[in-house]
């Protein structure tokens, strides 16, 4: 365990995960008793879902920006964590399409949850003090062509339209303004293809079959 984070004899992020799921199992329990109906009302699920964003998603992600790089594989480890605590807080089938009901609540993914922090803990790093470590280690990084985790940044960061060199700009306020923005774009456009998919997919069914 290396500043909160379970580090594996690889070097994954594996372990880590499996920490999160039995932390996360006590934390839903929690939830699920206090936004009872009987005790919250008809807005129970308004409340379940407000506690998940407040206590269970920062016991999901936490560090987790830290890493250079999270695989693909790990990544929808993650996801189906909060895809099955969702559906138990919602109490919706396990069949329940994940990402439309991630659109429909305004909840993001988990991707996207570490990436706004990831940009986030940049634009803290790159506005501090020159001499603080994390300063340096970014700027050193930056003389590097190696696989970093400024680069990586970078990277998550164009792929949502992003510029680095805004964080330096921007102040704290408006930089959260526009990752969120971008984001919340992705994310929207992200659900309207899988949902064209779907769309297509049921009219090639319904061709075969008519």
């Amino acid at each position: 365990n290396y500043l909160g984070n379970w580090i594996n004899e690889r070097g994954t992020i594996e372990t880590q995960i499996e920490s999160i799921k039995k932390k996360v199992e006590g934390m839903i329990k929690g939830v699920c008793k206090i936004g009872k109906e009987e005790l919250v009302g008809k807005l129970s699920t308004e409340a379940r879902l407000l506690m998940y964003e407040k206590t269970v998603v920062p016991g999901v992600i936490y560090n987790l920006e830290c890493w250079t790089e999270i695989s693909e594989k790990s990544m929808k480890r993650l996801e189906n964590i909060q895809t099955k605590i969702l559906k138990r807080l919602l109490k919706l089938p396990q069949s329940t399409p994940s990402l439309g009901k991630l659109k429909e609540t305004g909840i993001w993914t988990i991707e996207r949850r570490i990436e706004y922090q990831r940009l986030m803990l940049y634009q803290s790093m790159v506005t501090s003090e020159d001499e603080r470590l994390g300063k340096q280690i970014i700027i050193d990084q930056k003389k590097q062509g190696k696989r970093s985790w400024y680069k990586e940044t970078k990277i998550k960061a164009r792929r949502l339209g992003i510029d680095l060199e805004d964080a330096e700009r921007l102040k704290k306020k408006e930089w959260k303004k526009m990752i969120k923005q971008k984001i919340e774009k992705d994310l929207n456009e992200e659900a309207e293809k899988k949902e064209q998919g779907a769309r297509k997919t049921r009219h090639q069914r319904g061709q075969e079959y008519g």
